[in-house]
This record gives C-alpha cells, sequence and structure tokens, in this order.
C-alpha cells in the first residue's frame, strides 16, 4: 500500500469542508467557472492551479462533484481498525499543503503497525512532481522491513 497525500481527515476538519464547498460550486456553477477563479486566485500556486484543471477535466462534472463530496462526507477509520491493518503503507505528505494536512499522515503512520513516512514540501513538488511518487516508494521499502505486529503473525 502506498498513500499519497493522505486527505482521509473525517468530515469535521476544513480539508472536508473545503471538500463539500468546491463539490457544491462545481454542481451548481460547472467546472470551468471554478478552474477560472482558481487560476486567477493570488494565493493559488500557478502550478497547483494547472494540475487541478488537468485531473478535474478528465472527470464529467457529476463524477467530480460526488468524487469531492465522498471526499468531505469520509468518515476517518477508528484508530482500532487501523492498527490492525498489518500490510506495508507508504505514507508520503507535503508539509505545507493544507488541503491534505500533514496530522493526518503522521496520525497514519503512528497508528497503521507497518507504516513509515516521508516529507516534502510544495517548492519540491513544483521543482518536480514525480518526487512524491519517489517519497512513497522510499517510504514503503521502509514499512516493508517492519516486522508484523506480533498480534497478526501465526
Amino acid at each position: 500500500v502506498v498513500l499519497c497525500l493522505p486527505g482521509l481527515t473525517g468530515p469535521t476538519t476544513v480539508a472536508a469542508a473545503a471538500n463539500r464547498h468546491v463539490a457544491d460550486r462545481v454542481a451548481r456553477e460547472g467546472v470551468e467557472p471554478v478552474l477560472a477563479e482558481l487560476a486567477r486566485d493570488p494565493a493559488a500556486l500557478p502550478w497547483i492551479a494547472d494540475e487541478v484543471a488537468r485531473s478535474w477535466r478528465r472527470h464529467d462534472p457529476a463524477s467530480l462533484v460526488a468524487a469531492l463530496r465522498a471526499a468531505g462526507d469520509t468518515e476517518r477509520l477508528p484508530d482500532g481498525e487501523l492498527s490492525r491493518i498489518a500490510v506495508p503503507a507508504g505514507i508520503a505528505a507535503v508539509v505545507d499543503d493544507l488541503a491534505h494536512p500533514l496530522a493526518t499522515a503522521e496520525h497514519l503512520a503512528r497508528t497503521l503497525p507497518r507504516a513509515a513516512l516521508r516529507t516534502l514540501s510544495l517548492v519540491d513538488l513544483a521543482a518536480d512532481r514525480s518526487r512524491l511518487g519517489r517519497a512513497a516508494v522510499a517510504a514503503l521499502a521502509v514499512a516493508r522491513d517492519r516486522a508484523v505486529p506480533p498480534s497478526e503473525s501465526r
């Protein structure tokens, strides 16, 4: 398992609320007006606006709205369930990405018994987006070497 940009935060977080808000706007206004506003936003990094536009335009609007709403409504798995997942998990997190909080990645890394976390910044990704995948694979290599928890080995 490789986890990139963990967004499973639970429905009460700012990131989840943002997903629901964007889903409502896309449903009401359409994809292109929302993307145009993102491209004009001085706070948005241009490469992120480009990546979002490429990604969103690959989906039909109804599917995009459904995916955004699901991301905004998904309940976080209880720690008890997470702690029973014994497969190795490589987690890559972007420390300054508010949409995919670092705290979520850190929580997963602490709770999953065979997880490892690697972090990078938005500046790292601006230079080379493939760094995210490489960070996740590097974390997975470390996680694979971790022993299976005693309660899971049989």
